[in-house]
């Protein structure tokens, strides 16, 4: 992760795992997708705020396909309702990222 007052260019980003991996994800959904200068910092912004975390830059990377990084990164205040999985038809901890860390932490609690 690059550190919150880092400036980068487009081409900086490829220094850093999460802002890489967001954009290959992105460019999945969106191949036309290309980084300005005023977005890299935009791409930089949205991993941060992500916490570099693979799963929730996996997420967020899936949205892309009806928001901007910008609009993105406006939505990421709550960041865990703006991943929520939007169909029903996989099983609920795969539905939002709060939920799947919820089943994750239950399995490693002891039994008992």
């Amino acid at each position: 992760m690059p550190a919150s007052d880092t400036a980068l260019t487009p081409t900086g980003l490829t220094a850093y795992e999460a802002p890489t991996l967001l954009l290959e994800r992105a460019r999945a959904v969106r191949p036309e997708l290309t980084v300005t200068e005023g977005d890299a910092d935009v791409v930089a912004r949205v991993c941060y705020r992500l916490d570099g975390i693979p799963l929730a830059i996996e997420l967020a990377a899936s949205r892309l396909r009806s928001l901007t990084l910008q609009g993105h990164l406006e939505r990421l205040d709550d960041r865990f309702s703006l991943l929520t999985i939007g169909t029903r038809a996989v099983v609920p901890r795969q539905r939002t990222l709060r939920a799947l860390i919820d089943w994750s932490y239950e399995l490693s609690r002891p039994a008992g």
